[in-house]
């Protein structure tokens, strides 16, 4: 801690050693001595601030299976989740970090609350799992992080070009240096032999160069009843 205070920037390796070939995870949050061993650092760097000696703090998380940090998220000033980086990982890692890359990538997969691992029977392949739920799909609790998350260091704004469907306006750009893109929902009703077409126009509102993943949920129609075929 001592050495932090003096620095400009810190950042606070988190790495998922549980999990590998041969051995199965008993848990989805990081091994106990590493959670103590953020929690003790950023809680100091906490107080190091308010005494105005801290440096910026950026935790990085590289794991392979997701990673829970429940009492990690708020004390954390920013968080970058790395996964597995490849060779060119530590590069892309630093650009980013020091902003000469703007991330633009978006989860995966979905990131429960650690205690969901008590809630799910391992034994229950199902995904519905007990009432409790599997995926962005079925979960019906509420994610520590949920599927499509992700940040960037622009603000994007959105708009659907199809005047004949329904759109919800998005909300507005975020202050902050991190934002999150908009959401546009789109209900349409359709037969099932029907092509529907989305254009979506996507702008760059911020000062900074990015791109943007446009993500579209599809829900299937209801199953035909008894005695209907469709062709």
């Amino acid at each position: 801690l001592q050495l932090a205070e003096w620095a400009d920037l810190v950042v606070l390796i988190a790495n998922d050693t549980a999990g590998h070939e041969g051995q199965d995870r008993y848990t989805i949050s990081l091994d106990e001595n590493q959670l103590q061993f953020c929690e003790k650092f950023l809680e100091g760097m906490e107080k190091a601030k308010k005494a105005k000696k801290a440096a910026s703090v950026v935790l990085l998380l590289v794991h392979g299976g997701p990673v829970s940090i429940d009492k990690l998220v708020a004390p954390s000033p920013a968080i970058l989740d790395a996964f597995t980086p490849g060779p060119h990982g530590a590069k892309v890692i630093a650009e980013t970090i020091f902003g000469d890359n703007n991330p633009g990538g978006k989860l995966p997969i979905t990131i429960y609350p650690s205690d969901y691992v008590d809630k799910v029977s391992f034994l229950d392949m199902s995904m519905e799992a007990g009432g409790v739920g599997r995926t962005y799909r079925y979960y019906t609790g509420t994610p520590l992080f949920a599927f499509g998350y992700g940040l960037s260091y622009t603000s994007f704004s959105m708009k659907w070009c199809n005047t004949s469907f329904p759109s919800s306006p998005p909300p507005s750009s975020s202050s902050s240096s991190l934002t999150s893109s908009p959401a546009l929902s789109s209900s349409i009703v359709a037969s099932t032999d029907a092509l529907v077409n989305y254009t979506v126009i996507v702008t760059n509102t911020g000062n900074r160069k990015g791109d943007e993943v446009v993500q579209l949920y599809a829900v299937p129609p209801p199953p035909p009843r008894g005695g209907e075929k469709r062709g």
